[in-house]
């Protein structure tokens, strides 16, 4: 069983909350903050930190999902096989979908 991650990480200096902030307001993602940091921290993360700081991207919205465990698990571990957290999997995935209208190419109706 793999540990949660913490629901914020420990202080960070300053400087970095102030790159952090001001990226994000630039509009970049998380992921490219997250490259742009180069230190270690996950999008993952950099996307916890602004919600708990109140700032969010006005051009995306959480969709909660629900996932049977077994499934969760899967694609958490295949994330991780690729280096990624399972949420940012499962945004990529879904964004390909609706980019490429592949609805029936996953949908059986």
């Amino acid at each position: 069983m793999t540990k949660a991650h913490p629901p914020f990480p420990d202080q960070w200096p300053n400087q970095k909350v102030a790159r952090v902030v001001e990226l994000a307001l630039k509009g970049a993602t998380a992921g490219n903050i997250a490259k742009e940091l180069a230190d270690g921290t996950t999008p993952a993360t950099i996307r916890r930190m602004l919600r708990h700081w109140g700032i969010t991207d006005r051009h995306t919205v959480p969709v909660p999902i629900e996932l049977h465990s077994g499934h969760r698990q899967k694609l958490f571990a295949k994330a991780r096989s690729l280096g990624l957290e399972g949420d940012e999997l499962a945004r990529r995935l879904i964004t390909i979908i609706i980019n490429e209208q592949m609805y029936e190419a996953v949908i059986d109706e």
